[in-house]
């Protein structure tokens, strides 16, 4: 990637930056600024510039969204660049307020243009992108294993497709709640889609189910977001674990853990965070 001479043109000589991210999704942290670049490849200008404008459109109809600093910056023919403030760490315990504003927005409200970026949450396409990223390298039973795991997962969501839609987050896991001058707020805004809201919710039920198991804080959860399907939010509670596993086959170094979820993703036994 030979972004040197935009990026710092984007970012000023003499700041203080730090590289996050991956090779394929960078994000440069200013600390100077007090900004986030994020860098997107191949993603035509227009469609990141429809899709800041829904963002501004929800937070004006009451969404707790993170609010982008600027419009897209073309920086060559491949790359583009959309630039955020900085956000500070945020308790978890406001993320189920943050989802239920988030899904209450009537798209009625929402304009036509913004509404074009949104599509419906789907998982095929980056479940076979992360097959065809892992099937150089793993062995040939964890990927039967996976793609098993993928079909579940497929069949899951498929479930859920006569129901009503929201606007869903799209990845709704607490360390995508943020605070921004002094209000939680939701961030990592890639994957704005439509859906039932239990997608979302299964997100967080995943994260309390594998990685905190305090049943009072999910309780506290369920009671501060209100009215939803929670026997759904559990069935899909399997999609999202199959759609992480899948990502951490993708992860070098991390194949212990991915045995280890595989082995046991029929069970409610604690996940390690990577």
């Amino acid at each position: 990637m030979t972004l040197l001479h935009p990026i710092c043109h984007i970012v000023g000589h003499g700041h203080d930056i730090e590289i996050l991210g991956t090779e394929r999704e960078p994000v440069i942290v200013n600390k100077t600024a007090r900004t986030v670049i994020k860098l997107h490849y191949r993603r035509r200008p227009e469609d990141l510039a429809k899709r800041l404008l829904l963002i501004g459109e929800l937070i004006e109809a009451g969404a707790n969204l993170l609010p982008p600093a600027s419009m897209p910056i073309v920086l060559d023919q491949d790359w583009t660049a959309t630039i955020w403030p900085v956000a500070e760490p945020c308790q978890d315990l406001h993320l189920a307020r943050a989802l239920a504003k988030l899904h209450s927005v009537n798209p009625a409200v929402i304009s036509q243009d913004a509404l074009s970026s949104l599509t419906a949450f789907e998982i095929d396409s980056r479940t076979q992108s992360r097959l065809s990223q892992a099937q150089d390298r793993l062995p040939s039973s964890i990927l039967a294993e996976l793609r098993a795991r993928a079909d579940q997962a497929k069949s899951i969501l498929q479930q859920t497709l006569v129901r009503p839609r929201v606007i869903l987050h799209g990845n709704a896991h607490a360390d995508n709640l943020m605070q921004y001058q002094g209000q939680p707020v939701l961030v990592d805004l890639d994957d704005l889609a439509t859906g039932v809201p239990e997608i979302d919710l299964a997100a967080a039920y995943t994260a309390h189910v594998r990685f905190q198991t305090d049943r009072a804080r999910w309780d506290t959860f369920k009671a501060d977001y209100g009215d939803a399907d929670w026997e759904l939010v559990a069935r899909l509670r399997k999609m999202r674990e199959a759609t992480m596993v899948l990502w951490l086959a993708t992860i070098k170094g991390a194949e212990a853990e991915l045995e280890h979820r595989l082995s046991t993703f029929d069970t409610d036994q604690a996940w390690h965070r990577v």
